[in-house]
């Protein structure tokens, strides 16, 4: 049996491709990345409401209430098309940023 090893370059191999392994550190750290990612979502939905809502319709989800948006940035977070993702990633990043530099004045621009 033949695998495509999608670690290594894609290349054809043998064996079943080899899985990164994390330490308890690396677990960890991941962990603090994605509480700090949904927690900065959420401030962002709630600080720039109207202009998240306008992000999401543009994807396909019509939200009325901060609640719904923070479920429809949910679905499409778990959702298998991964193509959607990193194009509402890419839209609301900037207004992520936004309303981080006004969270926090002393770190606007890093």
């Amino acid at each position: 049996m033949f695998y495509i090893d999608d670690y290594n370059s894609k290349a054809i191999v043998n064996r079943p491709p080899k899985r990164e392994k994390f330490t308890p550190e690396q677990k960890e750290q991941q962990n603090d990345m994605l509480n700090l990612f949904w927690y900065t979502m959420g401030v962002t939905i709630a600080d720039n409401f109207d202009a998240m809502k306008n992000i999401l319709n543009k994807y396909g989800f019509s939200v009325s209430t901060e609640q719904e948006a923070a479920t429809a940035v949910n679905n499409m977070a778990f959702d298998k098309n991964t193509k959607r993702w990193q194009s509402f990633l890419n839209d609301a990043s900037g207004l992520m940023n936004k309303t981080l530099d006004s969270k926090f004045p002393a770190f606007a621009g890093m």
